[in-house]
């Protein structure tokens, strides 16, 4: 858990088992959006460069979709994981 790397959510940053349990809960997700931008960084050597904005587009479109989606993910990953504890209390 850092200040820097991963999804930071109030709910995920609560404990170490929040954000563990939230960003597995997300990797489907975050590692959708690391191929959309590996593909994105291809097809921008490859491509005429008048190309690049109807690339680029699209590409931000998915990462910002799928960043969403996982956290909203995560969220609810750590949240059950809250209320299943203080059950357990």
């Amino acid at each position: 858990m850092n200040s820097w790397i991963g999804l930071r959510t109030p709910k995920l940053m609560a404990n170490e088992d929040t954000w563990v349990l939230g960003h597995k809960a997300a990797a489907g997700y975050l590692m959708l959006a690391g191929a959309a931008f590996t593909i994105g960084g291809i097809l921008f050597m490859i491509i005429d460069e008048s190309l690049i904005a109807f690339v680029s587009l699209p590409i931000l479109a998915i990462l910002l979709i799928t960043t969403v989606l996982a956290t909203k993910k995560a969220n609810a990953a750590a949240e059950q994981y809250r209320t299943t504890k203080a059950l357990e209390a």
